[in-house]
């Protein structure tokens, strides 16, 4: 994580220097403000028509991050937006354990109502759109997904319950967190870690003010922002019990509700620490026996969480993903 941090002042600066960035409210939760961040090249005529959509849900476990979240954006997937000359909206949703797993699918489900609005009414995409760009027309039949870890979970859950999304095509990488596997994604607690440590007492505390604060919410924490609390889970082996036991977090249930997917690129580090190749090597074998007629691509290179951060477009495994990507979208 030590490297994310350092990078996040470069990708501020690339994002700040090529993208307009306007912030609007998809939905309303307990009075507050549920935002996407939608980001418009400087190089993007302001005339030009059937712009296509890249969607980026952050990562962070479900516990952390920002939309966009510098520490962790790939440099390829910025250049990708720029090559195909497209927008870029980053939605934030709720985060655990001020909220559930099942309220943050709700917010994903929502973004994608709102997303396909249409353009007549005040709400959605292409009205937000309008707002500091009325010269572009967006083409929301040209919508791909992009995520990372969570996010990237977070995309794959999209691909299975919310075909009203109307996605082509799907970029998750080292992206599990379903709870019903084999091979369990969620660190179980470490043995260096006993019961009681001091990491319990950190999430004991913490749990114990929401707990007063009842209907709070929380959208956005930015690395390094509950960086230590999230560690904790992962030590204490306590990440499991707070995404809590909702069925819509299951591969099974997923998988009982989706007839089709759409393209997917999966990628997946052989060192990752946090998530487990076995896990994601399980969830591929599964889809492509269940849908054997959906493009899949899986990328297994060496390498952590955050696999392939640093990379261009032209290098190496991520070039060929890319261009499976451009292929269907």
């Amino acid at each position: 994580m030590a490297d994310w941090a350092e990078r996040i002042p470069g990708i501020k600066a690339l994002l700040e220097s090529r993208f307009d960035r306007v912030d609007v409210a998809y939905k309303t939760v307990n009075n507050q403000p549920i935002e996407t961040a939608i980001l418009i090249p400087k190089s993007l005529a302001p005339d030009s028509t059937s712009v296509p959509v890249l969607v980026d849900i952050h990562g962070g476990a479900l516990v952390m991050g920002a939309n966009p979240e510098p520490g962790f954006i790939a440099r390829w997937a910025i250049d990708l937006v720029e090559q195909e000359q497209a927008i870029w909206v980053c939605p934030s949703y709720r985060l655990l354990p001020e909220s559930t797993s099942g309220e943050i699918l709700d917010d994903i489900d929502d973004f994608w109502k709102w997303v396909h609005h249409p353009a007549s009414v005040s709400s959605g995409l292409q009205a937000a759109v309008n707002t500091v760009r009325p010269g572009l027309t967006l083409n929301l039949y040209r919508v791909a997904l992009r995520g990372e870890s969570a996010g990237g979970f977070l995309s794959l859950q999209t691909a299975f319950l919310y075909p009203h999304s109307k996605v082509k095509v799907v970029i998750a990488h080292f992206p599990i967190m379903y709870t019903d596997l084999e091979h369990d994604p969620l660190p179980a607690r470490s043995k260096d870690v006993p019961p009681g440590s001091d990491a319990d007492k950190l999430i004991d505390k913490y749990l114990e003010e929401v707990a007063k604060k009842p209907g709070q919410i929380r959208t956005v924490s930015p690395w390094p922002e509950m960086g230590e609390f999230l560690f904790a889970t992962f030590g204490t082996g306590r990440l499991k019990s707070l995404t809590g036991d909702d069925e819509r977090m299951t591969l099974r249930y997923a998988m009982s509700r989706a007839k089709s997917l759409p393209p997917l690129w999966v990628a997946q580090g052989i060192q990752d620490p946090i998530v487990a190749k076995e896990a994601t090597d399980e969830v591929v074998a599964k889809i492509r026996e269940a849908y054997p007629d959906t493009p899949l691509k899986y990328t297994v290179e060496d390498g952590e969480h955050g696999l392939g951060a640093d990379l261009a477009i032209t290098d190496s495994w991520v070039a060929e993903g890319v261009a499976f990507v451009k292929k269907y979208w």
